[in-house]
């Protein structure tokens, strides 16, 4: 069935599931399993796996998307107009951007804070995240929200000029 479970056994009994997670979360056996019963569990945990997952996390409407948007501070609007202008950016070309607007910011960590407030945000709306860190040295918006946040920030820069 896919691929195979890894469980320790003692005395006859399964004590433990290896990995075994629902998206980040480890979970762990109440109690012992009788050994007879591994094909069930096996069973049970792929259909847990594929089916649940850690968090509830709905879809954005444009409008919500777009209220999240005008919240974020100007260092995460900074951080996020890049990414949608971009797709996948390095650290050193986010931490210039930001920077340009005034912004303190020095190593990768301060790009990590900024991300882990936007985080923040997202999470408070309990929606899917909308961008994720593609290595030590990327990032990138999610493709399907690359548009619709390029756009929020195109309309706030045509607002700005004509007010």
């Amino acid at each position: 069935m896919g691929t195979e479970m890894k469980v320790d056994i003692r005395n006859g009994k399964i004590v433990a599931v290896e990995d075994l997670r629902i998206g980040k979360k480890q979970l762990f056996l109440k109690k012992p399993i009788p050994i007879e019963r591994y094909e069930e569990l096996e069973r049970v945990v792929s259909f847990i796996k594929e089916h649940f997952t850690d968090v509830y996390v709905e879809e954005w409407t444009d409008d919500e998307l777009n209220k999240f948007l005008a919240e974020c501070s100007p260092s995460q609007k900074e951080f996020l107009r890049t990414l949608a202008e971009k797709g996948v950016v390095t650290v050193n070309e986010l931490m210039e951007r930001i920077r340009s607007i005034g912004v303190s910011i020095t190593g990768g960590r301060g790009i990590g804070a900024i991300a882990a407030g936007i985080v923040r945000k997202i999470r408070k709306y309990n929606k899917k995240e909308i961008f994720e860190k593609v290595s030590h040295t990327e990032w990138r918006i999610l493709p399907e929200y690359q548009e619709k946040v390029r756009e929020f920030f195109e309309r706030q820069k045509r607002t700005m000029l004509h007010s």
